[in-house]
């Protein structure tokens, strides 16, 4: 696994911390071969779901059903780096012109 692919809501009412448990295990299961959810992390106002993946842009396709079921998929960012880099690309929404930071 070459990527990071970075799933990040902000704010405290987009998704509890059970929702996100939940969503990073059923991104688990639809996940393989091409990646694994390697963790998740909260604070700073914002929640992280990580997946280590081959391919970022696949596995973001794979997962874009899932959030738009439980009607996250205009309330999440979405980027990924090379794992040997620090610098993210945006893959949603497509209209991103910020920088992505994971705090």
């Amino acid at each position: 696994m070459d990527y990071q692919l970075v799933l990040q809501f902000r704010g405290d009412d987009c998704l509890d911390f059970d929702a996100m448990v939940s969503l990073e295990d059923e991104i688990q299961q639809i996940a393989e071969p091409i990646a694994e959810v390697d963790g998740h992390d909260v604070g700073s106002g914002e929640m992280n779901i990580f997946i280590l993946t081959a391919d970022p842009v696949a596995m973001f396709e794979r997962a874009k059903p899932l959030l738009s079921v439980a009607s996250l998929l205009d309330k999440v960012s979405v980027a990924y780096r090379e794992l040997r880099s620090d610098d993210f690309r945006v893959l949603w929404p497509t209209s991103s012109t910020g920088a992505f930071v994971v705090a």
